[in-house]
């Protein structure tokens, strides 16, 4: 399995997340701790089905910094979540991400 190519770590701040993140997308993404110029230490994986932007703004205050990953709708975002999800193991994460409301998929690496 291969992890999606994710941005290279953001700081996590309204002005960055409005910078990079213009219209209302579904996306994945992690947060965490920077460690050095392009390393982050990502105890937490989630993703947006609707509006990444949005979503990424609850956890300023709680985090330092993100990187993301568009998707074309809420389905390719779970997917995402899922591979990165299971590369990363994060700490944070209180287990296996829920499938969006109203899709019918299953995770690409378990099946669940």
């Amino acid at each position: 399995m291969t992890l999606p190519t994710l941005t290279e770590p953001l700081e996590l701040t309204a002005r960055v997340i409005d910078s990079v993140i213009r219209d209302k997308t579904a996306g994945a993404y992690v947060i965490g701790s920077r460690k050095a110029d392009h390393v982050m230490l990502v105890p937490y994986v989630g993703r947006a089905d609707e509006d990444l932007g949005a979503r990424l703004k609850i956890h300023i205050g709680n985090y330092e910094a993100f990187s993301y990953v568009l998707a074309d709708s809420p389905k390719q975002a779970y997917e995402l979540q899922c591979e990165i999800y299971h590369e990363l193991k994060p700490s944070k994460n209180g287990g296996h991400p829920h499938k969006p409301d109203g899709i019918d998929c299953a995770c690409p690496v378990c099946g669940t």
